[in-house]
């Protein structure tokens, strides 16, 4: 059918072609475009893999093998994976996966998200943030991170100072100092 279409198509004409006389007149600029339902998927393949990974009662293994799977999805995924990240409804399991894919995904969308989530209210956003940072090795994330060692929770100062080792850098002890 498609090669069908095609074919009827007519080709562009050129510069110093005239139109043929016998086409019809084309269709009004202002016909209006039909009202069609839109019909929302049944299911969000993206969503089922947060939730398999972020599933406690499925073994460790199985559990990873979905996780690979998201983060396989690549940036198609950032989508779901932010909203899911930043939804204050979901677990903190599934939070905490999606802080991990945003840092194995990357780019500079998960970068952002990161940094959103360093200032959120739940203290596991927080790890999360600094644990995608981590896993990402971006160098813009070395400022940030260093703030992130006078959060108000222990866990997440003390994860700042990994993650900051993670990446290499020795003089952080300066803004601890200071």
């Amino acid at each position: 059918r498609l090669l069908l279409a095609l074919l009827l198509v007519p080709a562009p004409l050129r510069a110093t072609e005239e139109p043929p006389r016998d086409l019809p007149e084309a269709a009004s600029q202002t016909e209006e475009i039909p009202d069609l339902p839109v019909v929302q998927a049944p299911r969000d393949p993206v969503r089922e893999l947060i939730g398999q990974a972020a599933n406690p009662d499925i073994p460790e293994p199985i559990g990873q093998q979905h996780f690979d799977a998201l983060v396989g999805m690549g940036r198609s995924a950032l989508p779901t994976v932010a909203a899911v990240y930043r939804d204050r409804s979901s677990t903190d399991i599934e939070n905490w996966v999606c802080a991990r894919a945003l840092g194995r995904i990357g780019g500079d969308g998960a970068f952002n998200t990161l940094l959103e989530g360093l200032k959120a209210q739940r203290i596991v956003t927080r790890l999360g943030a600094v644990s995608g940072l981590a896993t990402m090795k971006d160098p813009r994330a070395v400022e940030p991170l260093e703030r992130a060692l006078f959060d108000q929770a222990m866990t997440v100062r003390a994860s700042a100072a990994d993650a900051l080792a993670i990446l290499g850098v020795r003089t952080s002890f300066k803004p601890l100092v200071e």
